[in-house]
């Protein structure tokens, strides 16, 4: 008999996706190191102040201090939700 009293289980749609807040604009992923990452994945944000891992959905996003260094201004609006 199932234990009523644990929450149910939430939807993959409903769970907050992690954000990771970085320094520069070419980021490497791994899902979390260990046996249950994925595969290393390298990630430049090009014109953007962030970039999504295609395999965790890891956000990744630029510091509003780090735009002095990359000459573009931070989107600090990512870092509000």
């Amino acid at each position: 008999m199932a234990d009523k009293s644990l929450p149910a289980e939430l939807p993959a749609s409903q769970v907050e996706d992690e954000r990771i807040v970085v320094s520069t604009k070419y980021v490497k992923c791994d899902g979390g190191g260990g046996p249950l990452g994925h595969p290393v994945s390298w990630m430049d944000m090009g014109e953007e102040n962030h970039v999504v891992c295609k395999y965790c959905d890891r956000e990744f996003v630029l510091a509003a201090s780090a735009e002095a260094h990359t000459g573009t201004q931070a989107n600090t609006s990512m870092l509000e939700k």
